[in-house]
């Protein structure tokens, strides 16, 4: 049993002291209820939180951004696997993690010798999965060349051991933490599912989220030689794609030339055992490179243990690949999105603003978008026309469960209905449904004044019931007169399960 002190219990009291300025006759049969029950709310939101700022606009109007800061275009790879789908529009799903049925078929195919280029794909946006790394095959190594000295020089390198950093694309885009020696895993999300606590139900696998980035090339740093490599194929397995690498060192060659290309044509950059006439199929810099015995024989080379021949099996490393975003589909940008937290007036002083929750987005072609979460209220509440049909308390602390339904409305709807913000879409509460003309109430936030109805950032919890708002985020009340950022306020939540016993005193 969770003991907290409750300002959500004084806010219910003096909620009901407000209520009780007027009488019910005044309220639910006058023409001026609403009107009375909007100045009640905002005498009890003030004495609560304070004089709302000038300008406070409770969230809304703001443009919908990443999270990233980075310039439009530039490639990166993105590890906050627990926020991808919060930040990005048009998401494919996030790939399973790799099966051992899945990682024993992979490892078969690219564990045979292949001269061919493999597949071409054309991505910009792509998931990336650790399947195999020879660290898992100790017997997988490699001989190094004798020394120039002539000495037992040869050792057995293990390529997993000097495969850092993969590169992905033309840009030599860094997948961070992953390594053929050991990748660290992430906690991702994928999108749609949520434990029974309303949170997301994340997992942890080894994944990167891989944007604006072509797939025009692969490689990887190698530590022996200290060159980037690109000797891979892109092979496709089960309807699936794959880049295998094969492992090699060279102490004398430059694998890409000054503007970035390959020095060798077909990404071929090392011709294997039976070329070895160029001492490895790399071109020498100069004669020091090489040291020769009395009788013409090679004694050894400058590069020694640095330099080690390939077998064209790419297995030494390998990483799925998987679409992340749909090419073939147009790109319907989101102008403006948020978390919508409402007060249904149902009980003024409470303050728990989770009567009606709703994830919100406006598309640039005008389309919106809406998930409703959760709903805290007992009145009926209908949002851009839509009846809430999730049941009271729902999701809110008390019957939780998550809720599925989904308002999706045209651009034309939209435009017909003037809905070209996210402060526009309409709330309704019906307060008394025998009264058609002042029967229910549409939620407002006006600037400076107290707000009926807040937006806050799509990753930020809700409270539960009978918890004041305040009381969860404590920064609220400095928000409210614009002493903190909304990001700032709703980052910092302190609170959000309710003393039980309080709660069973209140239903």
């Amino acid at each position: 049993m969770k003991k907290y002190l409750m300002m959500g219990a004084a806010a219910l009291t003096m909620g009901f002291a407000f209520v009780s300025c007027s009488s019910d006759d005044d309220i639910y049969n006058s023409k001026a209820k609403s009107e009375q029950l909007a100045k009640n709310y905002a005498e009890a939101f003030v004495q609560q939180f304070g004089q709302p700022a000038a300008n406070q606009t409770w969230g809304f109007g703001q443009a919908a951004k990443s999270r990233q800061t980075r310039a439009e275009g530039d490639a990166f790879c993105d590890t906050d696997g627990k926020f991808w789908f919060d930040k990005y529009t048009n998401l494919l799903p996030v790939p399973a993690p790799i099966t051992e049925e899945e990682r024993a078929a992979v490892y078969a195919e690219f564990s045979k010798v292949h001269n061919d280029l493999g597949e071409t794909i054309d991505w910009s946006d792509y998931y990336v999965q650790q399947v195999w790394s020879s660290k898992n095959d100790p017997a997988n190594t490699y001989t190094s060349f004798h020394g120039q000295n002539g000495g037992n020089e040869v050792q057995q390198k293990a390529a997993s051991s000097h495969m850092d950093m993969l590169l992905c694309g033309l840009s030599d885009t860094h997948s961070n933490n992953f390594n053929a020696n050991g990748t660290s895993p992430i906690e991702v999300w994928n999108g749609k599912d949520y434990r029974s606590d309303n949170q997301k139900a994340t997992y942890y696998d080894s994944i990167q989220l891989i944007r604006n980035c072509d797939t025009k090339r692969f490689g990887y740093h190698n530590s022996l030689d200290s060159k980037d490599h690109y000797e891979y194929i892109i092979l496709k397995v089960n309807g699936s794609y794959y880049v295998g690498f094969d492992f090699c060192a060279s102490y004398s060659f430059n694998t890409r030339t000054a503007d970035g290309g390959f020095v060798k044509e077909r990404y071929d950059q090392d011709p294997g055992e039976e070329f070895d006439t160029n001492f490895n199929g790399y071109t020498l810099r100069s004669n020091d490179e090489v040291v020769y015995n009395s009788d013409g024989t090679i004694k050894g080379y400058k590069g020694g243990d640095k330099d080690i021949h390939r077998d064209h099996k790419y297995n030494d490393w390998i990483v799925k690949i998987s679409p992340a975003k749909q090419v073939t589909e147009p790109v319907d940008e989101v102008k403006e999105q948020g978390r919508i937290f409402c007060e249904d007036l149902g009980t003024i002083g409470d303050f728990d603003f989770n009567d009606v929750v709703f994830d919100a987005k406006l598309y640039k072609s005008g389309k919106i978008e809406i998930d409703v979460l959760a709903a805290g209220g007992t009145l009926p509440i209908a949002v851009a026309g839509e009846n809430i049909k999730i049941g009271q308390m729902s999701n809110t602390g008390v019957n939780n469960g998550r809720p599925t339904q989904h308002i999706s409305i045209s651009a034309e709807e939209a435009a017909k209905n003037r809905w070209t913000s996210l402060i526009s879409i309409p709330i309704v509460v019906t307060r008394d449904i025998t009264d058609a003309v002042d029967g229910s109430v549409e939620l407002t936030a006006e600037r400076g004044k107290a707000p009926q109805k807040i937006c806050v950032p799509l990753t930020t919890d809700w409270v539960d019931e009978y918890v004041n708002i305040n009381t969860a985020y404590p920064d609220f009340a400095k928000w409210v007169k614009e002493q903190v950022t909304r990001e700032n306020c709703f980052a910092n939540k302190v609170l959000k399960y309710v003393d039980l016993d309080l709660q069973n005193n209140n239903d």
